[in-house]
């Protein structure tokens, strides 16, 4: 009822409940919510940083967040807010001390640092034009977390395929290398869902065109 009136009245007030990818969370989503806040004021948030899959209307949350490269069909109002590239890099100390692989067949040679979720094996697409190669890595580490993998990155304990968003920094600094500049990677793209089930109220989608508006290209926000 107080969103219903909220939204009649057109008050930027009320609560929101949202799930957010744990690394896009650290790295990102920080400044956008400090942000957002400084801007409403009296917009309550209950931010919960997670990868596993999320249930949107059993756990009641107002809005998730996700990264994928494309999401299954689903029952949601599904809409990509950003695009990520993935850079395959390495520390210097780790380059000085093992031959820079330039091709996948020698990036088999080396222990690889991978992002996975339970079991499921990791698998690198690689591009080279319209020419896609898939690499199977053996990973010397495997783990559910991206800031993990770039303390590993740092430590100089292998290679590994990442968000660039996670190493931007990183790589300006000249404490990561990227290598095999020659080959592209396949984008990450970050959806929000919401449930189609009401309109939503006034405050979640002054949430949701505040976020469009931070994230994504000014020629892609008619679309």
């Amino acid at each position: 009822l107080e969103d219903d009136l909220s939204q009649m009245r057109l008050v930027a007030k009320g609560k929101l409940s949202i799930s957010v990818p744990v690394s896009w969370g650290q790295q990102i989503f920080t400044s956008l919510v400090t942000d957002f806040m400084a801007k409403y004021p009296h917009i309550e948030l209950n931010v919960q940083l997670s990868d596993e899959y999320v249930n949107v209307l059993e756990e009641r949350f107002d809005l998730v967040l996700r990264l994928a490269n494309q999401l299954e069909d689903s029952a949601l109002l599904c809409q990509r807010l950003a695009s990520y590239r993935r850079v395959v890099c390495a520390a210097p100390c780790y380059l000085e001390k093992h031959a820079v692989p330039t091709t996948t067949a020698e990036l088999s040679q080396h222990p690889c640092l991978t992002f996975c979720r339970g079991s499921n094996p990791s698998i690198w697409q690689l591009m080279e034009g319209r020419r896609t190669q898939e690499f199977y890595p053996q990973p010397r580490l495997a783990a559910n977390n991206s800031m993990l993998l770039r303390d590993a990155l740092l430590a100089g304990r292998g290679i590994a395929l990442i968000p660039e968003f996670i190493v931007a920094d990183d790589i300006r600094a000249g404490r990561l290398k990227p290598i095999l500049a020659n080959l592209q990677t396949k984008a990450i793209n970050l959806y929000s869902l919401r449930s189609l089930t009401r309109q939503p109220p006034y405050h979640l989608q002054l949430f949701h065109d505040f976020l469009r508006e931070k994230l994504m290209p000014v020629e892609s926000q008619g679309t």
